[in-house]
């Protein structure tokens, strides 16, 4: 018998793992199974394809993002500024940056605290849209639809997108259910 990883030949013909490199001989060999015997969750697994483009926005997008707007804020001089606000978005700058370095690293408990990243970044504007459409509309400033659009139905989108991409992906549930079940 040839084992499948490392080539070695096996004398003992009732071994089932290799003498030399220590793996299953029962399992086949990703390159002896034919193309036709590959589970689907073999070729999806790890952080690639659009798993990967969701870990970048995550730990690099969204901060940098968050950073850029509230150094524009600090450029044109609000007054009063927005302390609590600027708070939030630091916190959920970094609830970002964890749960994308969680999804990167394939940590157990990414997806459901991607998941809760997701769900809070959907609650906020509608919390504090609400409460700004209160203050526009007791002042009486105009606001567009690009700027309404921008700061509420485009976090909303984006939240909703990435939740159900969580919920929905094969490639998510091929990467982290080998770290789910070692968590278990």
């Amino acid at each position: 018998m040839v084992c499948g990883y490392c080539g070695a030949q096996i004398s003992d013909q009732h071994s089932t793992f290799c003498p030399r490199c220590g793996r299953s001989l029962e399992a086949p060999h990703p390159s002896s199974v034919s193309p036709t015997q590959v589970l689907p969750s073999d070729n999806l697994r790890g952080v690639s394809g659009w798993l990967l483009v969701l870990c970048i926005a995550l730990t690099i997008g969204i901060p940098l993002l968050t950073a850029y707007n509230w150094s524009k804020l600090f450029g044109i001089g609000v007054s009063p500024f927005p302390w609590f606000s600027l708070g939030v978005s630091v916190v959920m700058a970094g609830f970002s940056f964890i749960a994308g370095l969680f999804l990167w690293t394939v940590r157990p408990n990414a997806v459901p605290i991607a998941k809760a990243y997701f769900v809070a970044e959907m609650a906020l504007p509608i919390v504090f849209g609400g409460r700004l459409l209160i203050e526009v509309a007791s002042t009486r400033i105009e606001m567009s639809g690009w700027t309404i659009f921008a700061a509420f139905i485009r976090p909303i989108l984006m939240a909703v997108t990435g939740y159900l991409y969580l919920v929905r992906s094969r490639r998510v549930r091929a990467t982290y259910a080998k770290a789910a079940a070692a968590n278990a």
